[in-house]
């Protein structure tokens, strides 16, 4: 009979699910680097908390960010802000270029009008995509 379990980084990121043997289970230890728990989780919505003993599958957490306002002038000088992210977060930009937040915030000024959305994982909370309009 297969049992469930997940594959998860050093920080608690769950990379992979999948299913085997129960005597199996702990050979997947160590794959690719990563720590394996028996058990169901979702990448998306849960991770593993790594400071307990043993690990637990845990919801993540809500959102933390704050948006400073919704709309701005389309200006260059105008600035959207998203404040409350913990250290490490990525952030993918309406371009596709990702960087790594670690100051607490995202701050954001354009010259063009339009909507711009950003993807924000700022783990263990739950990956958000905030927009912004741009405006003459």
């Amino acid at each position: 009979m297969n049992v469930p379990y997940i594959l998860y980084t050093n920080t608690g990121r769950i990379e992979a699910t999948g299913s085997c043997a129960k005597s199996m289970v702990q050979a997947q230890d160590g794959v690719q680097g990563l720590s394996v728990l028996e058990g169901e989780g979702r990448e998306e919505t849960q991770y593993v908390d790594i400071s307990t003993n043993p690990p637990v599958i845990k919801d993540r957490l809500p959102f933390p960010g704050k948006q400073n306002k919704t709309r701005i002038l389309a200006n260059g000088l105008d600035e959207w802000i998203v404040t409350g992210l913990p250290t490490g977060t990525k952030v993918v930009w309406p371009d596709g270029v990702i960087s790594v937040i670690n100051d607490g915030s995202l701050q954001f000024t354009v010259d063009l009008p339009g909507k711009y959305t950003f993807r924000i994982d700022p783990f263990p909370y739950l990956e958000e995509e905030v927009s912004v309009e741009a405006v003459t």
